[in-house]
């Protein structure tokens, strides 16, 4: 069976679960995985073939060995390090593109997006888009239509399975947000808008999920709007443990 290289930089963060589905359900192709870090111990995702690419003698002989039929970059900004590899042992290459990585709305984005891609279009590539959005993106990038195949995120209906939605008897609504605490999320946005909300509708909450260097301005923020008794910030949370709080 012919196999997909896979390509990180760093091992799969907990947030990153759709990256490693992405992985391991390959389907006609066998998965391995390669990237220039050591693997934890313990980890939340498990993978039955990890090569740290800093400790392989013989590259060559590596991708002969593993029926390597292409390298896969899980981010546009990783690429650039890997595709030297696919160019020099002349392998297919795939990009996934997941978001500012394949984006040409301000001048700064477009000239770093299009300067990343302009060898690799040319080389016997495809890039991946999670949108249709981004795809058209692409395309102002250079990329031409036929190396572009959207790939929507799918969602494990095992983990969020549906459940009819009813107007709670206490009239306390809960809206959450998942997202890590970086400026590019917009949080501050989102609980300026949530204030006006709230002062329309007392009984609404907010609960935002996930971690970041932005806690801390968040926290001031929400102190600030007088909101401490509405927003609350829950961290980091796995998977299966967003799954929990929507269910509620």
């Amino acid at each position: 069976m012919e196999t997909i290289a896979h390509y990180l930089m760093e091992d799969v963060k907990i947030n990153q679960r759709f990256i490693y589905n992405q992985m391991v359900y390959q389907g006609l192709y066998r998965s391995i995985v390669i990237g220039p870090f050591q693997r934890k111990q313990d980890t939340d995702f498990p993978l039955d073939s990890f090569y740290n690419i800093n400790e392989i003698p013989d590259l060559t002989a590596f991708f002969k060995e593993q029926r390597v039929a292409a390298i896969h970059a899980h981010h546009g900004k990783h690429a650039v390090d890997v595709f030297p590899l696919a160019m020099q042992h002349n392998l297919p290459f795939i990009v996934s593109i997941r978001g500012s990585d394949g984006s040409a709305q301000s001048e700064a984005l477009y000239n770093r997006n299009f300067s990343r891609y302009r060898s690799i279009v040319n080389h016997d590539s495809l890039f991946v888009p999670v949108c249709e959005y981004l795809g058209n993106e692409l395309l102002k990038l250079g990329v031409p239509s036929g190396k572009i195949n959207v790939l929507y995120g799918g969602i494990d209906l095992d983990v969020f399975p549906f459940k009819e939605r009813r107007k709670p008897s206490d009239g306390e609504y809960v809206i959450i947000s998942v997202g890590r605490l970086v400026q590019k999320k917009g949080h501050d946005t989102l609980i300026h808008a949530f204030k006006s909300v709230h002062e329309l509708y007392p009984n609404i909450k907010l609960k935002i999920i996930g971690g970041g260097k932005e806690r801390a301005n968040l926290e001031k923020l929400i102190r600030e709007l007088d909101l401490t008794d509405a927003v609350f910030l829950l961290g980091k949370m796995s998977l299966f443990d967003i799954a929990e709080e929507l269910k509620k």
